[in-house]
């Protein structure tokens, strides 16, 4: 069932967002009415843990074909450069455009011509298959801005796939991470590291996502003394509160540097990844 304007917007979609996401799904019937078959938010919105001026906005788009010509991606472009110069949040988008033929997987890859945002301007294109975790989110978690419900997409995406991408998201871009002591020598990477690790961790174990925020709360109660500092000092850097639990930045990166290193061991000995 396709949504009306009355129903478009539900308390799952912060007020703040509302004018946003209104001309967002104005301006793609507009612009690419042709193409148009759909607008969800996945990620923290979808998942109900969006911070204002915090979260990224996590936005799936969904065309009618499997392949854009120059045309289509210039009119995409002037979506959101309309969209960039009236809302001060697009700079949070973060999202892809992908066809109902890549959700369900049908599509055959033919370049890159589909467009893919980062903090609303930095642009590239990619085949236009999404990641399994967004696909995993979108289908059962997903928030209708524009179109059919999420359950009408014909969504393609089995465990196994998260699977592979929680080997790949651990062995290969956090293992790389873990070498770079520097790296936790910044708050922003503090919180990115643990909490991101704490909601892997949950997601294995009960086959779901929860925000990372609430994985991290989820850690916090079932994990030694040994690690409580580190989870503390990522929640009170998502939380923007005061009062470090570290004496020195030094001896904080470390922990959390070890804490990586655990994290990616403990699921690999569980998983056999």
């Amino acid at each position: 069932m396709v949504r009306t304007m009355t129903k478009m917007y539900e308390s799952s979609i912060p007020n703040e967002l509302i004018p946003l996401m209104d001309d967002f799904a104005r301006l793609l019937r507009s612009r690419i009415p042709h193409l148009a078959h759909g607008l969800y938010l996945q990620g923290s919105i979808a998942l109900g843990g969006y911070r204002s001026m915090k979260s990224d906005i996590d936005f799936i788009a969904v065309l009618n074909q499997a392949y854009l010509c120059e045309e289509d991606i210039a009119s995409i472009h002037a979506v959101h450069e309309e969209l960039r110069g009236k809302h001060p949040y697009h700079l949070a988008a973060e999202g892809l455009y992908t066809s109902l033929a890549h959700l369900n997987k049908t599509a055959r890859v033919a370049g890159e011509s589909f467009p893919k945002l980062f903090h609303g301007g930095t642009r590239a294109l990619q085949s236009g298959y999404i990641d399994a975790t967004s696909a995993w989110i979108l289908k059962h978690h997903g928030v209708t801005v524009l179109g059919p419900e999420p359950s009408a997409l014909g969504i393609t995406v089995e465990w196994d796939e998260i699977l592979s991408q929680m080997d790949y998201n651990l062995n290969v871009y956090w293992a790389d991470k873990a070498e770079r002591l520097e790296l936790f020598m910044d708050e922003e990477w503090i919180e990115f590291a643990v909490l991101t690790l704490a909601r892997i961790m949950y997601t294995l174990e009960h086959r779901e996502f929860l925000t990372k925020l609430e994985a991290g709360y989820q850690m916090l109660e079932r994990q030694p003394v040994r690690w409580q500092c580190v989870l503390r000092e990522a929640i009170r850097i998502r939380e923007g509160a005061e009062g470090a639990s570290f004496t020195t930045e030094l001896e904080r990166a470390q922990e959390v540097q070890q804490f990586v290193q655990r994290v990616i061991g403990d699921c690999n000995a569980a998983y056999r990844f």
